[in-house]
């Protein structure tokens, strides 16, 4: 997303139940996860979460990128609370996030999810032709954090 330089990955050959659709990497003290599918399972969620919770505690990574651009399926119904748990600690950790949503529909239900807590300038969901503002959106987040 952001260039070449990559500092880790983890894949599903790596962690269990890990999604083999989901891909994390640290890219300029940025976490981008990038799904293939979103048509996982609730443990399969909340093992990418407890990845993504253990990355965003670090001190060389700001803020999280999630792009959905090319994921296909759709978000199981068991995931909404795991969802809501990890935009609940986001908000607690302060961590800026942009999710590049697969559809416009999609955003607008991000959105309106990420609206219900406080803090809602931390994180915002962006239509996929908006990849480059979403970047942008987490770049900008984390620099006035640490200004």
């Amino acid at each position: 997303m952001f260039g070449e330089e990559s500092v880790e990955v983890v894949t599903s050959a790596e962690r269990d139940p890990f999604p083999e659709t989901a891909t994390l990497t640290v890219q300029i003290g940025i976490l981008c996860w990038q799904n293939r599918s979103i048509s996982i399972s609730a443990d399969q969620l909340a093992a990418v979460c407890d990845q993504v919770l253990a990355y965003l505690r670090r001190d060389d990574v700001s803020g999280l990128l999630v792009d959905n651009r090319l994921a296909d399926g759709t978000w199981p119904v068991e995931t909404t609370d795991t969802w809501g748990e990890l935009m609940a600690d986001l908000h607690r950790l302060e961590s800026p996030c942009a999710i590049i949503a697969a559809s416009r529909a999609s955003m607008n239900q991000l959105n309106r999810h990420a609206s219900e807590r406080e803090g809602t300038d931390l994180i915002e969901a962006f239509p996929p032709a908006e990849w480059m503002d979403a970047g942008e959106f987490v770049v900008s987040r984390t620099m006035t954090e640490t200004a």
